[in-house]
């Protein structure tokens, strides 16, 4: 009888204690798992394209920034899969941490995914966070951002980001045929850069542009056909890599009609050639379609690039030497730019402008007159062509001299085709200030380095 008062009591307090370890059981997991298996319910909606389900995941006010730096919103994420431009087969999540804070949870983790965008390859190697917050007994998903893992292959705008040399420019012919432009000839030149920091100068031109009977004096027939002979604008630029497309957004532009527009192009990399395609309207109305050509340019494609006293693009470059060249390279905005007349009267002339010189050896200058200055400024006669400033080739350093020569291969302006122009150059903070060394030029221009936009 013993025995048996014991058993029930010994079941007791087994129940008890069992019921004191689940007690004891962090609730946060279970909140963690809860968010975990939203996450997989969410891959599956991705892989089956369930559209429903995804609504149902997805908070009205979902935002997730993509690792090319477009930001869309939960519309356009339901589209994406509802028109079927974006395939995922497969996706693999690992190293997955899921932190609470209240009703609000983060969870990071790594994945690999095979996946296309409109037809083209869209695989993915990224770091990931997610945001969920949890409403009315539910967790959804609000926002996240990914980025590409290190290791993984270099994004579209890394790829972008150096100097292109020009290849071809040709018009695309109803027929599928491809006719060079005329203006520019059948042997373009031309430079495209892309900064680090957003910024863009692109510059096509005829080798061979129209003569002018005095150089020193162009008619304006002669100075309109030189114009139309070249293509010239800078700006920022955005890279939409899951749609294959870069956008353009000219700030100042030989062509006005650019400024402020959104110049969109289909992009293709091949190796080291950038192909650009697209169609537009001209001037005149007609509808044009048209492929530019370019070729990734290295400090290696140079026939040299010294200084005075040691190679400041070579490994046996100084401390001062590479100094310069760090302080150098990149994009730098025009903020100021002053002029000495004869009579000593200063004038301060209404532009904007940019120049970039990069780590290939490469530069482009561009300058945009606003306004129309009252008083005559010697300068424009050298440099400017229908208000506009625009020109590109290569440059060397000398540090001892502190001077930078600009080597020109395309102008705007046809008399510097093939000049050396060399400034005087110095640092001040933040500020780069150019002063010509040609005794018959009297102007300063003040840029700073664009650090973004």
């Amino acid at each position: 009888m013993r025995i048996l008062f014991l058993f029930p009591l010994l079941l007791t307090t087994s129940i008890v204690t069992f019921a004191q370890e689940l007690a004891r059981v962090d609730p946060a997991h279970g909140a963690e798992d809860e968010v975990r298996r939203v996450q997989d319910a969410l891959i599956d909606a991705y892989v089956h394209r369930d559209i429903d389900a995804l609504d149902r995941i997805l908070a009205d006010e979902y935002t997730f920034i993509n690792d090319d730096a477009t930001v869309v919103n939960k519309r356009q994420t339901l589209d994406s899969f509802k028109s079927g431009d974006r395939q995922i087969s497969s996706y693999k999540r690992q190293d997955d941490s899921v932190r609470l804070y209240g009703d609000t949870a983060v969870m990071t983790y790594r994945y690999q995914s095979k996946e296309t965008y409109k037809g083209r390859d869209d695989s993915s190697d990224d770091l990931l966070t997610r945001i969920f917050v949890k409403r009315d007994g539910r967790w959804q998903m609000v926002g996240g951002q990914e980025t590409r893992a290190v290791g993984s292959e270099p994004s579209a705008r890394d790829r972008l980001i150096g100097t292109w040399r020009l290849v071809s420019a040709e018009a695309l012919r109803p027929d599928g045929s491809l006719q060079p432009f005329p203006e520019f000839g059948s042997h373009p030149i031309g430079y495209l850069m892309y900064d680090k920091t957003g910024h863009m100068c692109v510059t096509l031109a005829n080798p061979n542009p129209p003569h002018w009977a005095d150089p020193a004096k162009p008619s304006d027939i002669e100075r309109a056909m030189s114009h139309r002979a070249m293509e010239a604008y800078c700006g920022t630029y955005e890279v939409r890599e899951k749609e294959g497309r870069v956008i353009h957004r000219p700030e100042l532009a030989e062509w006005p009609y650019y400024i402020g527009s959104d110049q969109v192009r289909n992009f293709h990399i091949e190796g080291d050639r950038l192909i650009l395609s697209l169609e537009e309207t001209i001037p005149n109305g007609e509808r044009r379609r048209s492929r530019i050509t370019w070729e990734r340019v290295s400090a290696e494609s140079l026939p040299s690039i010294k200084t005075t006293s040691a190679a400041v693009f070579g490994s046996d470059r100084t401390q001062d030497d590479a100094d310069i060249y760090k302080r150098l390279i990149g994009s730098w905005r025009q903020v100021s730019d002053e002029e000495i007349l004869p009579d000593g009267t200063v004038v301060r002339p209404d532009e904007v402008g940019l120049i970039t010189y990069d780590a290939s050896g490469h530069m482009s200058a561009q300058v945009m007159r606003r306004s129309v200055s009252g008083a005559q400024v010697p300068s424009d006669a050298i440099y400017l062509n229908n208000g506009y400033d625009a020109y590109f080739g290569t440059y060397t350093i000398d540090e001892v001299k502190h001077t930078i020569t600009h080597h020109v291969e395309g102008s705007v302006a046809r008399q510097l085709m093939g000049k050396d122009l060399v400034r005087s150059f110095k640092f001040e903070g933040q500020q780069l200030i150019l002063t010509p060394v040609a005794p018959n030029e009297h102007w300063t221009v003040v840029l700073e380095k664009n650090t973004g936009y």
